[in-house]
C-alpha cells in the first residue's frame, strides 16, 4: 500500500525548493562575491528545521523512525565532500538546486541527473578499490534507532527559531520557503530513511515502478512536480533549451557529484534533511568541506579571471530574492 505521507511532503519539498532556490552554489557565490554569508544562514536555518521536525516525529512514533548510523569522519568522508563540492561547481548547482533549477524549466539540468545516474551506474566499479569503501557501505547499513536523539532543542531550536522570528517580522516568502524545506525534508526521511529524489529517478529510468519501492519513488517524482507547480503558480516557468557546453558541464558535474555522494554516502539533499538532522558528524564534516571546496573554487576563478567569474555570478541561475536578516 502506498505511503501517502512521503509523496505529499515530497510534493510540499519541491514547491519549498522552487521558491527558496536554495541552492549551496548561489550561496557560496554570495559569499565570494558580495560578502555577505545570509544565504548559508538561510541553509543552517532549513538544516534546523528539518532537525527539529525528525526529532518531534521519533519522540511521536519511535517505532517507525530510523535515524542515520554514526560513521567515522575518515579521508573518504572527506574526499567525497571535496566531490561534492567539485562537481557542484562545475555543474553549476548542487543537488537541490539542479532539481528546483530543472522544474523551472531549465532542461539543461536534466543533464546532471544523467550524470548521476551515470555514476550509481559505474562509480561502485572505480571506487571498489578504496580500502574504506567496503567498511563504509556496511556501517551506513546500520541505521540508529530514533530515541539516540538526546539533545535536538539545544541544537536546533535556537536557529528554527531564529527563522520563525525573521520571516514573521520581515514577511520574507524566502525565509517561509527555507522553513518548509526543512520541515517537509524532515518529514520524507523519518518516513522514509534510505530515500532521496535522485536514486528514486534513476530507479525509475532503469528499472520502472517496482512495489517495493513504491513510495520513495513516488516521492522522487513529487519533489519535481511540486517544483513545477510552484514555479507556474509564481509564473517564474520558463522552458530553455540546453547548448552542448552547458550540457557536457551538467553530465560531468552530475557525475562527480554522484561519485562523491555515493563515497559519503549521500548528496547535499540527504545531508542537509538527515544526516546533520539526524545528528551526526561526518553529515556535517562532508557539508562543510562541500562548501568549502566550492569557496576554494570560486575564490580561485576569481583570482584568475575576474571578468569571467563576474559574468558568471551575474547568470539568472544564480539569483534570488534577496533576503534581510
Amino acid at each position: 500500500m502506498l505511503d501517502w505521507a512521503t509523496p505529499a511532503a515530497a510534493f510540499i519539498l519541491g514547491a519549498g525548493l522552487a521558491r527558496a532556490n536554495s541552492c549551496t552554489v548561489a550561496s557560496a557565490q554570495r559569499l565570494v562575491f558580495e560578502g555577505r554569508a545570509d544565504w548559508l544562514l538561510g541553509l543552517g536555518i532549513a538544516i534546523a528545521w528539518a532537525g527539529l521536525t525528525l526529532t518531534i516525529i521519533s519522540m511521536a512514533l519511535p517505532q517507525i523512525v530510523l535515524l542515520p548510523a554514526q560513521l567515522p569522519v575518515t579521508r573518504q568522508i572527506v574526499a567525497g565532500g571535496v566531490l561534492l563540492g567539485l562537481g557542484a561547481a562545475i555543474n553549476q548547482g548542487c543537488f537541490l538546486g539542479s532539481v528546483a533549477r530543472l522544474g523551472g524549466g531549465d532542461v539543461v539540468y536534466g543533464f546532471t541527473l544523467v550524470g548521476i545516474g551515470l555514476a550509481m551506474t559505474y562509480a561502485p566499479q572505480l571506487l571498489a578499490s578504496l580500502p574504506e569503501q567496503s567498511s563504509v557501505a556496511e556501517n551506513a547499513s546500520s541505521l540508529r534507532p530514533a530515541h539516540e536523539l538526546l539533545w535536538p532543542v539545544a541544537l536546533f531550536l535556537p536557529l528554527a527559531a531564529f527563522g520563525l522570528w525573521r520571516w514573521l517580522k520581515r514577511r520574507r516568502q524566502t525565509v517561509l520557503a527555507l522553513i518548509v524545506v526543512g520541515v517537509a525534508g524532515g518529514t520524507v526521511y523519518a518516513c522514509n530513511p534510505d530515500w532521496s529524489y535522485s536514486s528514486g529517478l534513476y530507479r525509475l529510468a532503469t528499472r520502472g515502478l517496482q512495489p517495493g519501492t513504491l513510495s520513495t519513488d513516488a516521492g522522487a517524482i513529487a519533489v519535481l512536480a511540486g517544483v513545477i507547480v510552484s514555479a507556474l503558480i509564481g509564473r517564474r516557468f520558463a522552458l530553455s533549451s540546453p547548448k552542448v557546453a552547458g550540457a557536457a558541464s551538467r553530465l560531468v558535474g552530475g557525475f562527480i557529484m554522484g561519485s562523491g555522494a555515493l563515497l559519503v554516502p549521500g548528496g547535499n539533499d540527504t545531508l542537509m534533511l538527515w544526516a546533520i538532522p539526524g545528528q551526526t558528524f561526518y553529515g556535517l564534516a562532508a557539508y562543510l568541506v562541500m562548501i568549502a571546496t566550492i569557496v576554494a573554487i570560486m575564490v580561485i576563478r576569481r583570482i584568475i579571471s575576474p571578468r569571467q567569474s563576474r559574468a558568471t555570478d551575474e547568470q539568472p541561475h544564480t539569483r534570488r530574492s534577496r533576503i534581510v536578516w
